[in-house]
């Protein structure tokens, strides 16, 4: 079934890498209505600058820093998999 728009409100998305497609990702959510915070490893230009996080992805205080206790989906978006392996095993700490 799909997600009602009240449901889609309720969900909190971090999205880890925010390159092209992260980016995309991230754009899409925000659009949804979704509660959406992005990690980026490097500064980016965006009209989303309050949900952004600009830090170190495999970082366990990063990821704390966007709500990982709270999230209820992590989204790995690097194209590295090994990045995404230890963003991985650090948001399972």
């Amino acid at each position: 079934l799909p997600l009602t728009q009240q449901q889609i409100n309720k969900l909190r998305i971090i999205v880890c890498g925010l390159g092209r497609t992260g980016y995309k990702i991230f754009q899409l959510l925000k659009q949804q209505g979704a509660a959406v915070i992005g990690i980026s490893d490097r500064p980016i230009v965006s009209e989303y600058n309050q949900q952004i996080i600009i830090g170190e992805l495999r970082s366990a205080q990063t990821l704390i820093n966007a709500g990982l206790k709270t999230a209820h989906t992590l989204v790995l978006v690097n194209d590295d998999d090994a990045i995404n392996l230890a963003i991985l095993t650090q948001s399972r700490l």
